[in-house]
């Protein structure tokens, strides 16, 4: 038990002077207790860390909390499957699997469920389930690269247009359309 007394290393004579110490002591983050040892004289009794007051943790705004994040692994891309209509064998069908081990989701929460066995999940309202699944990234790579094929192709089509923009074309289309992508149009 560390006491802490008066530069001097005599005891305050007042609790004034105390409680002066103890503040200054108390912005400095050691916190400690006023003891009175007699009639007239104090220390002070440094607390052990443990006892000592937790900082507040940090605010979280509402709608500002990432409740479905994990945190990806080299070489893998992963993304939470909920549980319904057979979407998580449609996602092991395309190559992805169950992330296993104790891996941290999301913002802590109060009432927060726990892992039951070694498939990371969460619980997503509602009664379902999501779960943490993964692929390679470069099946993940070639799936997005299929997916943009089918678009461009859509947007090709939406462009195959006369160029008089008032001209019907040989489908019984008209008008002009034009696809911008985001800042570089």
């Amino acid at each position: 038990m560390t006491m802490i007394k008066k530069d001097d290393g005599k005891p305050f004579t007042s609790i004034q002077g105390a409680q002066s110490k103890q503040q200054r002591l108390q912005q400095n983050g050691i916190d400690t207790e006023i003891l009175k040892i007699n009639n007239k004289e104090f220390v002070l009794k440094r607390l052990p860390p443990e006892n000592a007051k937790k900082e507040k943790p940090k605010r979280v705004p509402i709608g500002k909390r990432d409740i479905l994040t994990a945190p990806q692994a080299p070489g893998k891309v992963r993304r939470f499957v909920n549980d319904v209509e057979g979407r998580i064998d449609m996602f092991e069908a395309a190559g992805y699997t169950l992330v296993r081990g104790d891996i941290p989701i999301g913002d802590p929460r109060v009432g927060e469920d726990t892992q039951i066995g070694s498939v990371v999940s969460k619980s997503v309202g509602g009664g379902k389930k999501a779960f943490l699944m993964e692929i390679d990234q470069e099946l993940y790579e070639q799936d997005q690269a299929a997916k943009q094929a089918k678009i461009k192709e859509a947007e090709a089509d939406m462009q195959r247009r006369p160029s008089d923009a008032l001209a019907v074309g040989s489908d019984g289309t008209y008008g002009k359309v034009k696809i911008g992508r985001g800042a570089t149009q």
